[in-house]
């Protein structure tokens, strides 16, 4: 297992004061490390909420708050995975925001499509909702919080019958952003959280991506047949040349979009860990 993502509260350094900066003390170290006093996390994460509330009232019509009981669930979700480094598919600010968008938006059912254990605990910490996590490819993490609601399957074949109004779909997965889109409309959700789907610069910057992202889809007038776009890791190179299939895909998905809200930036509230550095903003799609 790996360790803790975060480091608890550690005593001040010995180390001599920095002769640029009288505040920083400076003592040898041998890996990258973070650390920060409890209290003081939990202020900061108090802030996380209040300003991840505050932006998201700005776009969408609100029915619910962040009660303190949903505050203490997603203060308690957030030391558990800190303290069991439970899960690689769990990124802190992702889930504060999302977890604060459900709040707000209190959705009948939410739908989560690839699992990522943010996401599913952020549906259950502060939602009442009927939540169901379809994938063919979830962590334990993911798995054991979704218990008897996960489907082993794929989103866009499961039959999820008549959907109550305000429905919300949390697509993850690497299929194609707008297929999942253009599934996640048909079907009937009003919304969907879209993560994992990188402008041009975020695709590059990792293997396996849900071209056409978002960021694609919304600008789908800038591309035409036969572009091409192509990236490597130290293992695979990957290459993707626009089809009038998928440039039609595009095109439609873009049709069925009313609004894309970015999610907000909580990088100056929250204490990060190193690793939590996504490729793309999550956003939350409002379908017409």
């Amino acid at each position: 297992m790996k360790p803790a993502r975060t480091a608890k509260t550690v005593a001040m350094s010995s180390g001599k004061p920095s002769k640029k900066n009288p505040y920083i003390r400076l003592s040898d170290a041998t890996a990258p490390s973070f650390a920060i006093g409890a209290a003081l996390a939990d202020r900061l994460l108090g802030a996380a909420i209040d300003a991840a509330d505050a932006y998201f009232r700005q776009y969408v019509a609100a029915t619910g708050s962040v009660t303190d009981e949903y505050r203490a669930a997603i203060a308690k979700t957030l030391a558990f995975n800190r303290e069991t480094a439970a899960s690689p598919t769990f990124r802190e600010d992702e889930f504060v925001a999302t977890a604060v968008l459900v709040a707000l938006l209190e959705p009948e059912l939410v739908v989560l499509a690839g699992a990522k254990a943010d996401a599913v605990a952020a549906a259950y910490a502060t939602s009442k909702a009927r939540v169901l996590a379809v994938a063919k490819d979830a962590d334990t993490f993911a798995r054991a919080i979704a218990r008897d609601t996960f489907v082993e399957g794929d989103f866009g074949a499961h039959d999820f019958g008549t959907l109550p109004s305000g429905s919300l779909a949390h697509i993850a997965d690497d299929k194609p952003t707008a297929r999942r889109l253009l599934e996640a409309e048909a079907k009937g959700f009003d919304a969907a959280v879209v993560t994992n789907s990188p402008g041009i610069t975020g695709i590059v910057r990792q293997g396996l991506s849900a071209v056409p992202t978002l960021p694609m889809i919304v600008h789908a007038d800038r591309f035409v047949v036969g572009d091409t776009i192509s990236w490597s890791n130290r293992r695979r190179r990957f290459d993707v040349t626009v089809t009038e299939a998928m440039l039609d895909e595009m095109q439609r998905a873009r049709d069925v979009i009313d609004r894309v809200v970015p999610f907000p930036s909580l990088e100056d509230e929250i204490a990060l860990p190193l690793e939590d550095k996504s490729p793309a903003r999550p956003a939350l799609v409002l379908f017409r």
